[in-house]
């Protein structure tokens, strides 16, 4: 059976266009959604993404929230895009709890681990900590599941 997964960069083009496209995508065949956390640098998007960082804001965790109950309401299972190297260091706990709280699915992190290593196993072990999926999962695992199962 396949798939259909679509992206999103959070709060693309404007907050009040993303909750609406939101809205709709709850009323189509939508397997998974991958919202994407705007970032400053987007280095592993091509172009037509990385033009939807430029300026757009980065989500409040009630936003990030509402996104991922909306979208659980209509049975699609929600994952969060966040660049590592946004988060690395004192943000990282704070993002996490928040991206635990908001019941998202899991999260995505695109930075090559070779780059980031010494924080990356970390970041890791905290997401099995609290059963939130990750990809890559561990420096040595790519996958991980939570309770509501695990990613394609």
């Amino acid at each position: 059976m396949r798939k259909l997964i679509l992206y999103l960069t959070f709060n693309y083009p404007s907050p009040d266009t993303f909750t609406r496209f939101l809205d709709e995508v709850s009323r189509l065949p939508v397997d998974y959604v991958e919202l994407g956390l705007p970032t400053q640098n987007p280095v592993y998007d091509g172009p037509a993404i990385r033009q939807t960082h430029s300026g757009t804001r980065r989500p409040s965790a009630e936003e990030m929230s509402r996104a991922v109950k909306k979208l659980h309401g209509a049975g699609i299972r929600t994952y969060f895009l966040q660049y590592f190297r946004d988060i690395e260091g004192g943000q990282r706990d704070t993002f996490l709890t928040t991206v635990n709280a908001s019941g998202a699915d899991g999260i995505l992190l695109p930075d090559l681990l070779i780059d980031f290593f010494q924080g990356a196993e970390g970041t890791y072990t905290l997401c099995t900590a609290t059963a939130l999926t990750s990809c890559p999962s561990s420096t040595r695992r790519c996958l991980t599941g939570r309770s509501r199962g695990s990613l394609p």
